[in-house]
């Protein structure tokens, strides 16, 4: 994913293979996604499933899960604020079209 951003070619290839994926209705897992640009790219390409050293370095399984437990912990953590909307806590790992802040 390091060229998506700066190669055009590189991009669109990206955007071919979630082209086929789309029309063959299979999922496609961005790898090696380092950026929140590189996020928005994806996302702005209806890429939804992403993975890489944005949100974490391989982990073991035992650290992987305390990872994951402490991030839903995060966004089920709700604040509210002074003006009595309620405000998410948020962390890095997230679906469904929020942002993907560092957290």
């Amino acid at each position: 994913m390091v060229h998506i951003e700066t190669n055009a070619k590189d991009f669109r290839l990206v955007e071919l293979v979630l082209d086929i994926a789309k029309y063959l209705k299979v999922p496609v897992v961005a790898e090696g996604v380092e950026t929140e640009s590189q996020i928005r790219l994806l996302r702005n390409v209806n890429c939804e499933l992403v993975q890489g050293y944005y949100f974490s370095k391989p982990l073991p399984p035992e650290e992987f899960e305390k990872l994951i437990i402490r991030e839903l912990e995060e966004v089920r953590g709700k604040k509210h604020d002074h003006s009595g909307t309620v405000r998410e806590n948020r962390g890095k790992l997230r679906s469904g079209g929020e942002d993907h802040e560092n957290g």
